[in-house]
């Protein structure tokens, strides 16, 4: 642009601007009138006092985001003079680009014009009146209230009125599903899933799928939204745990390419490549973006295409960067929750976020049953919250290729457990009998269940053994006492059973009672050969 927000700064003004009709004056790519705007936002910004910089920030990236999509701004200006600006109000770099990326995106969503205005003065002469100022044109349209336009918050955005005792009608939500019709549901391609949810996942819905590492989460995600490409629903992928390079290559073979020929990358193959991937409505999106804006693109997307219904894909919940700023994982899970509530609201989306799960649910597979899926969400359990279905996925020990898939919370819809086997070659899923429900494995976990408590119990009689030696002569209450303060929380009968062990066991040490007048004095001696013992 002519006139930067710094060059404003100093004092400079442009040249004369011509007279005659209003109409905008392009200058490099915007006009006379959206450089204004700029300059007065980026005043604003600069001058904001700390604890309202980014709210600031956002205000100011919506209003000129609506200009962008008008035509009277040039996008890559605005963030330069914005970032620049908030670089003078004390901002983060990383929080600066998050907020005008959001705010920008949303503005874009409502364009703005300057309001019509008279070709001829008010006394009637017929004469041309002078083109307004545009800084005074701007704040006269748009700061009659003191305050630039303000972007949507929260899921009621769409409902804002002018009569707040009309808020919270649910007539609206009447006339909304009076626009969309019958609730549309779409198969995911794994047929278990599919009839605990009547067929398939529902458009809007939010889907959380919960798991440890390699569990299969991308594995599935990818799978389901490449059954809903070939339905015919624009498919947005936020990928940031894998890169977008990554879950293309997940495509590829779900395509029918093999894993050698593209990373091989030979002509042909990028060309029947290229050929295949233009007939899908898909995007990939990188860790540039937020839930926010990668929900907004996506819309865009669809309606371009003219399609339906979109699905958006988030991987994960814990990598995604949070439109606002978060300074701890919990928070930065938190508000992701929320994007992800906000945008399957506001552009009707499937949402199908993964979770990476807490360690307690999946540290001990043999104790699977004692672990809730529900709440294994790693971080926060606004994930179980803020999911309408949430699925977990547990590898079994010994299975790489199976998922166990427990459908935990399925509102509406039933709830269940299955087992997919995972092809590593394909890409597919199918469903397959549970290895570890076999008569024979019920007795494996049986026995080794049984191994690991009697393992448990001989390291507490050789804990009681080394007590005992450490401090021999001593009496029962001084015992018990002794037992306390090594930390160890045994009852009465426990202790017992472990004396029992101990004066009879093949440890290496015995107990042996040397007290005298009914009174105990524990003492532990080395058994060094007990067939020379029995001799």
């Amino acid at each position: 642009m002519t006139e930067t927000w710094s060059a404003a700064l100093a004092g400079q003004t442009p040249a004369d601007q011509p007279r005659g009709e209003h109409q905008p004056t392009p200058v490099d790519g915007g006009t006379a009138y959206g450089r204004k705007a700029l300059t007065d936002e980026c005043r604003k910004v600069a001058g904001t006092a700390k604890g309202a910089r980014n709210d600031r920030l956002n205000r100011a990236a919506y209003a000129l985001g609506g200009l962008i999509e008008s035509g009277h701004l040039v996008e890559s200006e605005v963030v330069s003079e914005l970032t620049a600006a908030a670089k003078e109000a004390g901002l983060g770099k990383t929080e600066t680009a998050k907020t005008i990326a959001s705010g920008i995106a949303g503005g874009k969503e409502n364009p703005r014009q300057p309001k019509e205005r008279p070709p001829v003065n008010g006394n009637g002469n017929g004469h041309a009146r002078p083109e307004p100022d545009y800084e005074d044109e701007y704040r006269r349209q748009y700061e009659d209230d003191g305050s630039t336009p303000e972007p949507p918050e929260g899921e009621e955005h769409a409902k804002q009125t002018e009569d707040p005792a009309a808020a919270g009608d649910p007539l609206g939500v009447v006339a909304e599903w009076r626009q969309e019709g019958s609730l549309v549901r779409y198969p995911t391609g794994i047929d278990a899933l599919d009839k605990l949810c009547k067929g398939g996942l529902p458009v809007p819905w939010r889907v959380v799928i919960v798991g440890a590492p390699s569990a299969g989460k991308t594995y599935q995600l990818v799978c389901i939204a490449y059954v809903l490409l070939k339905s015919g629903v624009a498919v947005g992928l936020l990928c940031v745990d894998e890169e977008p390079e990554d879950i293309l290559l997940r495509f590829g073979v779900l395509l029918g390419f093999s894993e050698s020929e593209l990373e091989a990358r030979s002509e042909d193959t990028l060309q029947r490549l290229g050929e295949a991937l233009s007939e899908l409505p898909l995007r990939l999106y990188d860790a540039t973006d937020t839930i926010i804006t990668a929900g907004a693109k996506l819309d865009a997307f669809r309606k371009a295409r003219g399609l339906a219904h979109a699905m958006l894909g988030v991987d994960s919940l814990q990598a995604v960067c949070p439109c606002t700023p978060a300074d701890t994982p919990r928070a930065i899970v938190e508000s992701n929750v929320r994007d992800v509530r906000l945008v399957s609201h506001r552009y009707r989306l499937l949402t199908i976020a993964t979770s990476e799960a807490n360690r307690g649910f999946y540290k001990n597979v043999a104790d699977e049953e004692s672990v809730d899926a529900l709440a294994a969400g790693a971080e926060s359990r606004a994930i179980e919250f803020g999911a309408k279905t949430v699925i977990g996925l547990r590898t079994p020990k010994g299975h790489a290729d199976i998922a166990q898939v427990d459908v935990a919370k399925n509102r509406r819809h039933a709830r269940g457990k299955f087992c997919l086997r995972l092809d590593r070659t394909t890409h597919g899923l199918t469903e397959c009998p549970d290895p570890t429900s076999s008569p024979q494995a019920t007795a494996e976990r049986k026995d080794a269940k049984r191994r690991a408590n009697v393992a448990a119990i001989q390291s507490d009689a050789k804990d009681l053994a080394s007590i005992i030696q450490r401090a021999p002569g001593l009496g029962e209450r001084a015992l018990r006492s002794a037992v306390k303060l090594a930390g160890h929380r045994w009852g009465k009968d426990y202790l017992d059973s472990l004396k029992e062990i101990l004066r009879g066991s093949d440890l290496g040490v015995r107990l042996v009672d040397r007290g005298q007048g009914g009174r105990c004095a524990w003492h532990v001696e080395p058994v060094t050969d007990r067939r020379c013992e029995d001799e």
